[in-house]
């Protein structure tokens, strides 16, 4: 039984939403300081792993943008700062409010660099983490404002040190430390040890991290280039067996988004405990906690924001979906090239999470706030804008939708770009008006819900359709999209495309046969939902609503109890039930009548101990299983 259950539980598709990070919730959407344009940041920290605290300095070397300036301001919080100085003199400062304002020596010309160093100690409130439950470590996470917690800086994604980043630590010697880029010292001097890393390309703070803990490591390489990965050494033999096709994964996606970016230093790895557990895709070496090491995809999905995130990097918080969105959709690409799924199959897998965790509240382009827009809705609406360039599910990397990717990635390389930039880079390399298609879906709240009522006589077919909103929303609209309907015959079938360019469509359609049946959207093509139009019969609309025996669970992971719903109307009959990884039953429930037209079973799972679990429905005469992952 424990074989039969470890199998059946690892082999289920992982839920995509498995490994959310929470989505950027700046503590401002603060205006950026303009007059300066970041070039370099040097760090040189002691940590001070006893007392949790640091004692540093930070040199940046800056240029006036486009005026004379005399001062500079910069993002600094909850930390003291002892002086601020350049190559020449002490400089005057005031701080306060999260904001060091520095008096500079002279006015500075937009062709002068200005070169300073601030000094500061203290214990940081946020960004900077030493380990609790974990002794000995100590770790980065600021996406996507919290780098000003723990260094000064021009925190926002926009200004990118051009020329890098370079980061000095001390700490205790038994202590192994990792950084961005490539370690060109390591000296040793009584107890302590003092790490010197160099990251020579462009560089959002959010991106600039370290992390550090008695690591065991797995060294690895891919074309000449090395691939280091750094974890517990508790874990050893279960990290390195997770990560041995890394560099299988790396060519996937050069095989579609093109060369590695950062090809002239390394690609990997590093552990951290941050709570609550996600990972985070700093630049050349991801951050990765225990549970995201358990799969593949998850570290698929970082490793992909190495081309979306930190090659081309979001302008702005608002356009965060232009790095989650296509994170999200790499694992499309890994499910179909890694797990063999069929790429429509995987499509109707995060189709139907996306409609049933879609917000009538906000569209992708207005939140920050919202996980199930910026990954999984983001991710579909590029899935559906390849199916407008490249029409089939011939995924290759020759194809127009790829080749548009790369040219974009291309324009933008090293740089940020915002949603404009996104439209016209991609209506440039396919030669298509796609503005209209694009914001429909990303400017859009909601997703269209589709009423239907078919009737087939001979060789037509009747159809009336129905497109409206779940929630009446002030700024909900409806919208243009093109229809798939399949109908089967005793022995033909067919597939009839139509244009809902209103609320509603009416139309007789020759069809050539008698169809005995008919499917609305067979391929999953399209983001919306589907149901019987009632008005035109008395009987109760939900005898006429198909059964969707699929399910969705939420929240997944959960810390509490959670919920299963079923996407139908009609009463079923059948039992849900929860295993561990051992195959012992922990709760069994009889699936309740709906309730005001839904069907959502609350599991009790609070009391279960962390891990992942598996979720049973057995249900008109099927079986199907899901995971549930629970974290405390």
């Amino acid at each position: 039984m424990l074989n039969f259950f470890l199998l059946l539980l690892f082999s289920l598709t992982a839920d995509p939403r498995l490994h959310l990070k929470p989505t950027p919730k700046p503590n401002s959407v603060k205006a950026p300081f303009t007059d300066i344009d970041i070039q370099h940041y040097r760090l040189n920290i002691k940590l001070d792993m006893t007392n949790r605290q640091i004692d540093a300095c930070c040199t940046i070397k800056i240029l006036p943008k486009d005026t004379y300036i005399n001062e500079v301001s910069l993002d600094f919080w909850n930390l003291t700062t002892d002086s601020v100085k350049t190559e020449n003199s002490k400089l005057a400062f005031v701080h306060s409010s999260g904001i060091l304002k520095i008096t500079l020596d002279r006015q500075y010309s937009p062709s002068d660099t200005i070169n300073l160093s601030v000094f500061y100690h203290g214990k940081p409130s946020k960004g900077l983490y030493f380990g609790s439950s974990k002794p000995n470590t100590a770790w980065t996470q600021t996406e996507p404002e919290d780098s000003r917690f723990w260094f000064p800086c021009n925190d926002i994604p926009s200004d990118k040190a051009d020329m890098g980043v370079e980061q000095i630590y001390t700490l205790p010697k038994d202590i192994i430390l990792q950084a961005n880029g490539l370690l060109y010292s390591r000296t040793t001097s009584g107890d302590v040890s003092t790490w010197s890393y160099k990251h020579n390309y462009p560089i959002a703070t959010y991106l600039i991290a370290f992390a550090a803990a008695p690591y065991d490591s797995l060294i690895q390489s891919y074309n000449g280039m090395p691939v280091t990965h750094y974890f517990d050494s508790n874990y050893s033999a279960s990290r390195k067996n997770q990560l041995s096709n890394f560099p299988t994964l790396i060519n996937l996606c050069e095989q579609y988004y093109g060369v590695f970016p950062f090809r002239n230093e390394r690609i990997g790895t590093m552990e951290y405990w941050m709570n609550p557990q996600y990972c985070m895709e700093h630049q050349t070496m991801i951050s990765m906690n225990g549970w995201g090491y358990e799969y593949t995809w998850v570290i698929f999905h970082e490793l992909s924001h190495q081309w979306w995130g930190d090659h081309v990097t979001c302008g702005t918080w608002y356009d965060t979906w232009l790095n989650e969105s296509w994170a999200t959709f790499s694992e499309y690409l890994y499910a179909h090239k890694i797990e063999n799924y069929k790429w429509a199959d995987y499509r109707k897998i995060e189709r139907d999470n996306v409609v049933y965790s879609d917000s009538w509240e906000k569209s992708i382009l207005d939140c920050f706030g919202c996980e199930s827009l910026t990954y999984g809705k983001g991710a579909f609406v590029m899935e559906m804008l390849r199916q407008r360039i490249d029409v089939t599910d011939s995924i290759y990397p020759g194809s127009q939708f790829f080749s548009s990717l790369r040219q974009y990635g291309s324009e933008y390389s090293y740089r940020s770009a915002v949603t404009e930039d996104f439209i016209l880079s991609w209506e440039h390399s396919t030669n298509d008006s796609l503005r209209d298609f694009l914001m429909q879906w990303l400017g859009g709240i909601g997703h269209p819900i589709v009423e239907y009522r078919i009737v087939s006589d001979g060789n037509s077919a009747d159809i009336y359709l129905e497109q409206r909103q779940k929630k009446d929303h002030p700024n909900a609209s409806l919208f243009t999209f093109p229809l798939e309907i399949k109908f089967n015959g005793a022995d033909r079938e067919t597939l009839i495309s139509v244009e809902m360019n209103n609320s509603t469509f009416r139309d007789t359609v020759d069809i050539g046969f008698n169809a005995t049946s008919w499917t609305l959207d067979p391929n999953s093509k399209l983001l919306a939902e589907y149901g019987h139009y009632s008005k035109f019969d008395d009987k109760k609309r939900a005898e006429y609503l198909p059964v969707n025996i699929d399910y969705y669970i939420y929240p997944n992971p959960t810390r509490d109890d959670c919920y299963v719903r079923f996407n139908t109307e009609r009463k079923l009959k059948g039992r849900i039930a929860v295993y561990d990884i051992a195959g012992r039953k922990r709760i069994e429930k009889d699936i309740p009548a709906p309730y005001n037209g839904k069907t959502i079973v609350l599991l009790p799972v609070r009391k279960l101990s962390s891990g992942i679990y598996l979720v049973n429905v057995q249900i008109e005469g099927k079986n199907i299983n899901k995971k549930l992952a629970i974290m405390k």
